[in-house]
């Protein structure tokens, strides 16, 4: 058994908080070891650092995408510094998405299925076609320089507009709308994760993977099972509400 399954497996049975592995060792089962991790459902939320010889291997590897680096001479006092970084960055992912989850119950779909995404974005007069155009492409393979060209923008002015204006970059507010579009799919739908990446607008069902649980904490399916649980409770515990209201009444 080679050292890259031995992580994943590891990983698998004992959901650790953090993972910490050589690049070197990742490398050497190409990418099996990152689509492995990222690509199960349980594995998925959980950090990954890689140790590095030289930041240059950072850029050499762009296909192992981790949530952190440090270089293999670091300190002790760098190494547990990195790694509380880590942890409190995936506390607040957590905090995020449960705060976010439950504006998306509310979100409807619109005729051709695809959820209506519209809310989520903001109302700037002088922005409105732009918006508008992500609302209705997002789920299309656009990028900043397709709402430029659609629009009649360069890309730079464009870009620099919504930035200066909103506070986030219209690539940002591109993603926002794909997750987004995803939370309501994986809540109101029986779909696949594969099926609702490729439906808002992801080729890449490790990309999605990533930006999901970048934004959310967690991997669309522990999203969509933990959501879906609570949501269940919650109905229950109203039901058993409401008929204890009912039964005083009768008293």
């Amino acid at each position: 058994m080679n050292n890259t399954k031995l992580v994943s497996q590891v990983a698998q049975k004992q959901l650790p908080d953090l993972i910490i592995c050589s690049l070197e060792i990742a490398k050497q089962n190409n990418c099996n070891f990152w689509n492995n991790l990222c690509q199960n459902f349980v594995t998925a939320t959980i950090p990954l650092i890689f140790l590095i010889n030289e930041a240059s291997e950072i850029y050499q590897c762009p296909e192992f995408a981790a949530d952190g680096y440090i270089t293999k001479f670091c300190t002790t006092e760098e190494l547990n510094k990195a790694i509380k970084a880590q942890l409190a960055k995936q506390a607040a992912r957590k905090h995020g998405y449960a705060i976010q989850s439950q504006q998306v119950l509310n979100s409807p779909s619109i005729g051709n299925d695809q959820p209506n995404v519209q809310s989520i974005l903001p109302s700037i007069p002088r922005l409105n076609l732009v918006f508008e155009f992500i609302a209705a492409n997002y789920d299309k393979p656009i990028s900043l320089c397709d709402v430029a060209e659609a629009l009649g923008y360069s890309a730079t002015y464009l870009t620099t507009v919504v930035t200066q204006t909103t506070g986030k970059s219209l690539q940002k507010w591109i993603i926002e709308c794909r997750i987004t579009a995803a939370q309501i799919l994986l809540l109101q739908t029986d779909q696949s994760v594969n099926q609702i990446a490729l439906k808002v607008g992801y080729e890449n069902l490790a990309h999605f993977y990533r930006q999901f649980r970048d934004y959310h904490g967690t991997s669309p399916q522990v999203w969509r099972e933990v959501e879906k649980s609570h949501n269940s409770h919650q109905l229950n515990k109203d039901k058993a509400s409401l008929n204890s209201n009912n039964f005083g009444d009768f008293q």
